[in-house]
């Protein structure tokens, strides 16, 4: 107990300078160009809030579902547009539109990052999607990276207006806390941490049980790179109603490349567009 008093004082001054340093590090983002083969454009989506939006070059239908993508903390939104780029010219015909949530604070936004803040700048970005047109969307997919996978997944605990179809994660964690656990070596025990990070804990385990929450997402994919130094795979197989697929090789920040892991974002990209062939 007498140890014990001084780390937590300690945690509640670090608080700050951790979240605003490590977790939500805007300030050292570097910026990326947008692929030529890809255009994400941006838009002010209200309340002081910003999105990218990549248009479907098909006309609406009530069976359109809107992708949401989440990015990683160091991640600029515009990286997305080489991910897509890459995959099948084929498959990207057959693309529903995408929302690319900027979280606040981020390149160039007026805001502080926060995990409330994220979720109400996506709540204000699906409805500014939803108000560009004339047909309801069937349901919002959610496809999150790192830290974008906790923030699908605490949308859709959270989600209300829409049915949420298909959830896909790539490289993200259980709790927060343990991430700051084991890149601390043990150091700071996941007690310590979780009062380090205090309402920044992104509990993904509370957020994954979806019946609890009275969500019923179509599917609950994960995949995770079996080499990730910096969030473990066994992280992975901690979330409930999670389908995982570990991909071999794969670390953190090259996970996005591999053909497994573009092809579940095709899927999931095109799942309400049918092939040529199919019509």
């Amino acid at each position: 107990m007498a140890l014990a008093l001084p780390a937590i004082v300690l945690a509640l001054i670090a608080r700050p300078i951790v979240v605003r340093t490590l977790l939500y590090p805007s300030w050292q983002m570097r910026e990326r160009s947008v692929h030529p083969g890809f255009h994400i454009h941006r838009h002010d989506v209200g309340d002081g809030f910003a999105a990218g939006f990549a248009s479907s070059p098909a006309k609406p239908t009530r069976d359109d579902d809107l992708l949401v993508v989440f990015s990683g903390n160091a991640q600029d939104v515009r990286s997305w547009s080489h991910v897509f780029a890459s995959l099948p010219v084929s498959e990207r015909h057959r693309m529903g539109d995408v929302l690319f949530i900027i979280y606040p604070g981020y390149q160039g936004t007026a805001g502080i990052p926060s995990k409330q803040t994220i979720l109400d700048a996506t709540q204000a970005a699906i409805r500014f999607a939803q108000n560009r047109r004339a047909l309801p969307y069937r349901r919002v997919n959610l496809l999150g990276y790192s830290l974008g996978g906790a923030a699908a997944l605490h949308y859709a605990a959270s989600a209300r207006d829409i049915p949420i179809g298909h959830i896909l994660c790539i490289s993200t964690f259980s709790r927060l806390r343990d991430v700051v656990s084991q890149l601390t070596g043990g150091w700071v025990p996941s007690w310590l941490a979780h009062i380090l990070l205090g309402d920044e804990n992104w509990d993904n385990v509370d957020a994954a049980e979806f019946p609890r929450h009275g969500c019923t997402p179509a599917s609950f994919t994960v995949f995770h790179g079996s080499r990730d130094a910096l969030i473990p795979s066994e992280m992975a197989f901690r979330l409930p109603n999670a389908t995982v697929h570990l991909v071999e090789g794969a670390t953190h920040n090259d996970v996005l490349t591999y053909p497994i892991v573009n092809a579940a974002i095709v899927q999931i990209a095109t799942n309400s567009r049918p092939r040529q062939s199919e019509l």
